[in-house]
């Protein structure tokens, strides 16, 4: 269900200003993704990124960390946990998991 809801604008100056109406946008996806968030952040053992990188390897396969992951990869959009990318050896979409600590991401899927 959308609501709309009367607010005031403000630019960032705070000199200028408009009533507008506003409506919010309904995420059908974020109780589903508010529990993968919490399956994929309880199932981490150690804040040890090597013994991390290995139980997520032994799960997904190849995983990436920050550094490698910029290197290999455009994000085009994210809702926690998952990221939206463009492969930049080919530039191919598809989607990862990610999760917050130590940050890693996996499970890439081609779209």
């Amino acid at each position: 269900m959308t609501t709309k809801l009367d607010v005031t604008e403000r630019c960032c100056t705070n000199t200028c200003r408009s009533d507008k109406a506003v409506t919010p946008t309904q995420d059908d996806t974020e109780d589903l993704r508010r529990r993968r968030l919490m399956e994929i952040n309880s199932g981490v053992d150690s804040d040890d990124e090597s013994a991390e990188r290995q139980r997520l390897e032994a799960r997904y396969g190849h995983i990436w960390d920050a550094a490698q992951f910029a290197k290999d990869f455009d994000v085009l959009g994210f809702l926690a946990p998952y990221v939206v990318v463009g492969r930049r050896f080919d530039g191919r979409k598809g989607s990862l998991e990610f999760q917050h600590r130590p940050r890693f991401y996996f499970n890439f899927v081609l779209a």
